[in-house]
């Protein structure tokens, strides 16, 4: 990795016209029961890897296979960086410096400390702020030579109020944050005037999207939450810069298990691949008509 990640990041939105994340969920008792969970995630990516701009692999639903699931994780990060697609961790590290320093090695590091190839690094990572800048710091070499970071900001759960929405002085927690991604991202900012350096703003929240843009012009947004969470594209605008440009937006289920919803279940379960291509592709149209990019 050594191109800026959001430079990276613009170019692939440009030259595949998609704003759109597929998510990486691979939930046990939603596979298809003739495939693995390492099978079921690499068919998915070869069915969307030309219409997304990039995947976000949901580490939680690999860890709870213990081993086995870190094997298949590594498969499936080999397998799309083989389909040439930027691939993002959502892990949401962050602990003390040299805590986040071991995680930040793990993630973006070519090499692990054994010397062997790093089969887990990824393009960008999620990272939680609770702990603070030294947290940050731990990362900011990676980012520096190349890696991305999308900080929790405003999260698109329900229950995210109940943080997030605590007042200090006269802002929010999540405006706090905001102001704190963008000055942690002003030293990584691309040609195309935006961060390396991004927040995750969900979603679920379009007017609290607006206002942290507002707060950091710069910041990628990497935007959770459309479709199974109640997030709507229509609102996709919210987020982005006044050219389009500045977020990207995950769909996780409503992709991945299209297959299960009626607007696909006549493919039936054999046929989960074109599922989730067909949802891929009206996604992409959806989000790319509501951005309204000027590039």
């Amino acid at each position: 990795m050594k191109d800026n990640f959001s430079d990276r990041l613009l170019a692939e939105i440009v030259r595949k016209r998609s704003t759109l994340v597929a998510g990486i969920d691979p939930r046990p008792e939603n596979l298809p029961e003739s495939l693995s969970m390492r099978e079921f995630c690499n068919e998915t990516i070869d069915a969307i890897c030309d219409i997304a701009c990039a995947i976000k692999i949901q580490v939680a639903f690999f860890e709870q296979l213990g081993p086995a699931g870190w094997h298949h994780l590594s498969a499936v990060i080999k397998h799309a960086r083989e389909k040439n697609l930027i691939v993002i961790v959502d892990a949401k590290r962050g602990d003390i410096g040299s805590t986040s320093e071991a995680y930040a090695s793990g993630w973006f590091a070519e090499q692990t400390c054994t010397g062997e190839d790093n089969v887990i690094r990824a393009d960008a990572l999620t990272i939680a702020p609770y702990l603070g800048k030294d947290n940050f710091d731990a990362f900011d070499p990676h980012i520096a030579k190349g890696a991305g970071a999308f900080v929790l900001c405003r999260t698109s759960n329900k229950s995210a109020v109940d943080i997030q929405d605590l007042e200090v002085g006269r802002e929010k927690v999540w405006e706090k944050v905001a102001a704190l991604v963008s000055a942690w991202g002003d030293p990584h900012i691309g040609q195309n005037g935006l961060s390396s350096v991004g927040a995750v703003v969900g979603a679920t929240y379009p007017e609290e999207g607006a206002r942290v843009r507002e707060i950091a012009p710069s910041t990628w947004f990497l935007v959770p939450g459309i479709g199974a969470q109640g997030g709507k594209a229509e609102d996709a605008r919210n987020f982005t810069r006044d050219d389009g440009t500045g977020a990207i937006f995950n769909v996780s289920r409503g992709i991945m298990y299209a297959y299960l919803t009626k607007e696909y279940a006549h493919l039936g379960e054999k046929h989960f691949a074109e599922a989730a291509r067909a949802a891929a592709k009206s996604y992409r149209r959806m989000l790319w008509e509501a951005c309204r990019m000027k590039v």
